[in-house]
């Protein structure tokens, strides 16, 4: 009869240490798993944290860098002389008649349709060719001079609210980005058109405050 006792409990010690030894295993097995699901959280705060540091460097670089440019009653008189400017396109209507030659504003207006002048040239070759002849005409750009470079950028926008839309349309520079310059002028014009909003900015990057 002891002998049967004995048994059973050698049985039943052995079925216990059986069920512990599983229990063990299963924590262990879950504790790996909560610190692997630990470390990758902790991974993907530190990715969103330089994410949200990035994106406030590049803010505070933008703000610092069109601060620098100041308004000039010199560089807005020249837009307002530059959209009136008239250009060698022409453009053949549909009946077969020529219209005058486009000013920069009409063909900036225009700039969606990609016309042809009445010589084969397109439109959008007229007026960008014609805006840096105006520009480097009136002013000397060099390393030796005051004006060390220039900027110049078209951004239309269509639409309205969230469903809005932008696209710079024209953009010439010389010697690289005014806004890299630690003095510099400009102005923004804006051009009638009945279906966006149109904007042109002039930036003259200079060597040194006027």
């Amino acid at each position: 009869m002891k002998a049967r006792q004995q048994k059973r409990r050698e049985g039943r010690d052995s079925e216990n240490a059986l069920i512990f030894g599983d229990s063990v295993r299963k924590c262990k097995t879950l504790g790996v798993a909560k610190r692997a699901q630990e470390e990758m959280v902790g991974f993907m705060l530190v990715i969103l944290l330089v994410a949200i540091i990035f994106l406030i460097f590049l803010g505070l670089a933008s703000m610092r860098s069109k601060s620098n440019v100041r308004e000039s009653a010199e560089v807005s008189q020249f837009l307002d002389a530059l959209m009136e400017l008239t250009t060698d396109c022409r453009i053949t209507s549909f009946s077969g008649s020529v219209n005058p030659y486009k000013t920069v504003e009409e063909l900036i207006r225009d700039y969606d349709r990609d016309l042809t002048c009445e010589n084969g040239e397109k439109a959008r070759d007229v007026l960008t060719r014609t805006i840096q002849e105006a520009i480097e005409t009136s002013w000397v750009f060099s390393p030796e001079s005051l004006y060390q470079g220039y900027t110049f950028e078209v951004d239309q926008t269509t639409g309205s609210g969230a469903s809005s839309t932008q696209e710079r349309i024209v953009e010439l520079t010389w010697q690289g980005n005014a806004f890299s310059c630690t003095h510099a002028i400009g102005d923004t014009k804006s051009v009638f058109s009945a279906s966006s909003t149109i904007k042109a900015r002039l930036i003259l990057c200079l060597s040194r405050s006027e």
